[in-house]
């Protein structure tokens, strides 16, 4: 299985589950992007209504770090 097929399955097993979070509006599958530049990791994009500093989420509405071993932007 290439990476691609592997951050689909991510994006695909875990989507229930972030889109419930407060403030998601959808997700997809691209290259992170670090510092304001994209990288050439892959990995699971959640959109956001706004970006919100991680201090003023809740634990359970915080996105995690990575889900099915992909990181997450």
């Amino acid at each position: 299985m290439t990476i691609f097929e592997e951050a689909m399955m991510a994006k695909s097993l875990h989507k229930a589950e972030i889109l419930s979070r407060p403030n998601v509006v959808g997700l997809g599958v691209g290259y992170k992007v670090s510092g304001r530049r994209e990288t050439d990791e892959l990995s699971v994009m959640v959109m956001v209504r706004q970006k919100l500093p991680p201090i003023s989420l809740l634990a359970e509405d915080a996105i995690p770090l990575e889900v099915g071993g992909i990181r997450t932007d």
